[in-house]
């Protein structure tokens, strides 16, 4: 009788342990609509101004970002971006291991020099790749909608990339050719100085933007937003303040580390293209060195 208890109680027991294992995997698995935004606001860049016009009356205008100081004056009016591999990120310790920008030898072989991420927990988002033609009058864009888990996210990561060998691409201006050199990650036009220029580079930019604040998904809303921020304005600016000639080829590396640290991401749930507020009413803006992590002295050329 005795061994007949005992064994009701460890079946029980065990029929417990399964329903809450149970439980823990089907909440794990809940899932919230999840939007991706992106805006072009000017971060601080008090030299920088957006301006609107119509080619022909009646026609949509187009915006365009100007920059200027005592001595240049950059127009931009198109930026273009290839992105693909969009994850977002929850708890990680990140590796320091130099910059995050990759180059490519004659024969196409990548090496990157990135910030290694130890993290057990990403989600991917989007795979990609396509094409982002930036939307340079600073209203919010979306990205991508997803499904994520429940859970509290504190980075986005992504690839700027050229497209991949005989892949086949919509915009022809990221392609000039079959090498590997003339496949392009970036596309800007505008103006330097009164001249017209094309800037295009192969470089491949890694994107590590810690969230901040964080996201949490949870159930207590419908859907969700995170938003990018990228100033094109600093895109062209040099560490030392002075804007950089885009034709000149020497400065292709400059020009890629400054679009590089022009990103900062936020959680944007009321989608109005600023981070959203905390329980006591503060905001979480801070430059963009907090919002990539790393060493100050990363990336020099």
């Amino acid at each position: 009788m005795k061994m007949l208890k005992s064994t009701f109680v460890v079946i029980m027991s065990f029929l417990a342990f399964s329903a809450c294992n149970s439980l823990t995997k089907s909440n794990s698995k809940r899932t919230a609509k999840t939007q991706l935004s992106l805006t072009t606001s000017p971060n601080g860049n008090t030299n920088a101004m957006t301006t609107s016009s119509s080619p022909n009356p009646g026609s949509p205008s187009t915006s365009s970002v100007i920059v200027a100081n005592a001595n240049d004056t950059l127009k931009i009016d198109t930026a273009k971006v290839m992105i693909r591999e969009i994850e977002f990120h929850g708890s990680e310790k990140m590796e320091n291991q130099g910059d995050s920008l990759g180059h490519s030898d004659s024969l196409g072989n990548e090496e990157h020099y990135h910030h290694h991420y130890a993290n057990e927990d990403s989600t991917e988002f989007e795979a990609g790749p396509y094409i982002l033609n930036l939307n340079l009058d600073t209203t919010l864009t979306t990205i991508a909608i997803n499904q994520l888990p429940n859970g509290t996210y504190n980075a986005i990561s992504f690839k700027i990339h050229r497209p991949l060998p005989n892949a086949s691409v919509q915009d022809s201006d990221f392609v000039d050719g079959p090498g590997i050199r003339q496949r392009y990650s970036i596309v800007v036009k505008g103006y330097f100085n009164g001249k017209h220029f094309v800037f295009k580079t192969p470089e491949t930019i890694r994107e590590h933007i810690f969230l901040n604040p964080p996201l949490t998904i949870s159930d207590s809303l419908n859907s969700y937003n995170a938003t990018i921020n990228v100033d094109v304005s600093k895109w062209f600016i040099g560490r030392d303040g002075n804007i950089i000639d885009p034709t000149d080829p020497h400065s292709k590396f400059a020009i890629s580390w400054a679009i590089h640290r022009s990103f900062r991401a936020f959680k944007d749930n009321n989608e109005d293209g600023h981070e959203d507020h905390d329980e006591w009413g503060m905001n979480h803006d801070q430059n963009n060195n907090d919002n990539h992590q790393g060493n100050e002295n990363d990336g020099n050329s």
